[in-house]
């Protein structure tokens, strides 16, 4: 399905004669994009989401032939047109913007709950989800971006072994955490997804990016997680996980024709770790924007190539949160930088001040070169130990970034487009000599977290 651009500017320059002839008639402005208003069989409305974040509206008409309609951004605006049309229970649209320049293709299939699809540029290299509601009229007001994400904590068994986590369900149903054997196990890594049906699929790995297993499995009305879990051996285990806390989440977005972005972070009772990690995601929020805001000014008019060209996301892992303390990493990512960066999050919610180094170890001990050493130390057991690469990029890496885990400190380097980031998680018993007096490590020497 192809458009000619000579038609739509035509089309686009009749637009505002025929518009206020059919909202006089109708109200409805979309009307005005067909050359035969009066053959037009329905109008329908939409709400939904860019990967889960980015507030859309969109208004979509048939006059049994082709689909025509407008898409806005709710919180910018910004607003683009659609033509295309629908076979059986497909839909195929070519996005516009007001110069009737083509900036996206949108493929979707209608369903019960409304269109699930797929948005990508013009030039195919970048691409969205879009889930869309059916409403019964145009939605004017934007939703709160963080009402379908969350951070809990798990307990469970799989088996006769008892086990733990973290899970965090992020934008475009991404999901991450960390999952623990009770007394048998460091700290694993868990990633996956949710499908537009909320099943989960998650993969488990431990530090040294080996396959530990995996869970299948969807959540009840209680937030219990019932789960196939089967392990890299092929056994099986039909497990169900009870939620113990429950955090919300803190969220900011913003989307035009050429930015979006996004900041999600964990919300507590805690009101200076509230306004502590609030602070941090304001003031890079602010940066992003004025980057953004530069770059964009270099042009009056944006053309299709800058279609979502500047993009940027913050988010969080929480690797520990009892009534003590919130402890994981800060991490954040554009499009206009190499790699992405992070930042400790280790807060005492008791004194309500952020946990630095000093806080934690002796001035003397060199906490990043003991880490390096002790992953150097345990490197043929790395699934990347015979990439003459890795190691030569590892042999560079600091590893200044820690936090808590249950059975140790959490330790990482920098990441790399390739091999990610890279941690190790070091026992307390073998830092004990490292510490200062803190009724924090104290507690987690005591095995009371």
């Amino acid at each position: 399905m192809k458009c000619n651009n000579n038609v739509l500017t035509v089309l686009f320059s009749s637009f505002s004669i025929m518009l206020s002839a059919q909202t006089f008639w109708t109200g409805e402005p979309v009307l005005g994009l067909f050359e035969k208003p009066e053959k037009v069989e329905w109008v329908k409305y939409y709400k939904g989401r860019f990967n889960d974040m980015n507030d859309v509206v969109l208004t979509l008409a048939s006059d049994g032939k082709n689909i025509k309609g407008e898409m806005e951004y709710l919180r910018s605006k910004t607003v683009f047109y659609l033509v295309g049309e629908a076979k059986k229970n497909k839909l195929i649209l070519q996005e516009y913007d007001p110069e009737a320049l083509i900036t996206g293709y949108f493929k979707g299939e209608y369903t019960d709950s409304g269109i699930r699809g797929q948005w990508q540029n013009v030039d195919n290299n970048l691409g969205s989800d879009l889930k869309l509601e059916e409403v019964k009229s145009r939605v004017e007001v934007p939703s709160y971006c963080g009402d379908n994400k969350w951070v809990r904590t798990y307990s469970g068994s799989v088996g006769k072994d008892k086990a733990s986590m973290i899970l965090q369900k992020n934008g475009a149903g991404k999901v991450m955490g960390t999952f623990l054997f009770v007394n048998k196990t460091n700290t694993q890594k868990i990633k996956g997804y949710s499908d537009s049906f909320d099943n989960f699929y998650l993969t488990i790995k431990d530090e040294m990016n080996r396959p530990q297993g995996k869970m299948e499995g969807s959540f009840d009305d209680k937030n219990k997680f019932n789960v196939n879990y089967t392990k890299t051996n092929g056994k099986e285990f039909t497990c169900t996980f009870h939620p113990d806390i429950n955090l919300a989440v803190g969220c900011q977005e913003y989307a035009d024709y050429a930015t979006s972005y996004d900041v999600l972070y964990p919300k507590t009772r805690n009101e200076a770790f509230n306004q502590w990690i609030e602070e941090i995601m304001l003031t890079w929020n602010g940066k992003c924007k004025k980057y953004m805001s530069e770059i964009v000014a270099m042009r009056q008019t944006p053309v299709p190539s800058m279609r979502q060209m500047l993009r940027a996301h913050a988010w969080t892992d929480i690797d520990v949160y009892n009534d003590d303390l919130i402890s994981g990493q800060i991490h954040f990512s554009s499009s206009w930088t190499k790699n992405p960066t992070s930042q400790n999050l280790n807060f005492n919610l008791k004194s309500g001040k952020e946990i630095l180094a000093k806080d934690i170890f002796t001035s003397e001990f060199d906490y990043a070169a003991y880490a390096k050493k002790y992953m150097k130390n345990r490197l043929l057991q790395h699934a990347y130990a015979k990439d003459e690469k890795f190691v030569t990029w590892l042999n560079t890496q600091k590893f200044e970034a820690f936090n808590f885990r249950s059975e140790g400190i959490y330790f990482a380097t920098d990441y790399h487009p390739i091999y990610g980031r890279q941690s190790v998680t070091i026992p307390y018993k073998k830092l004990k000599d490292f510490f200062v007096k803190n009724t924090i490590i104290q507690n987690f020497l005591k095995g009371k977290y």
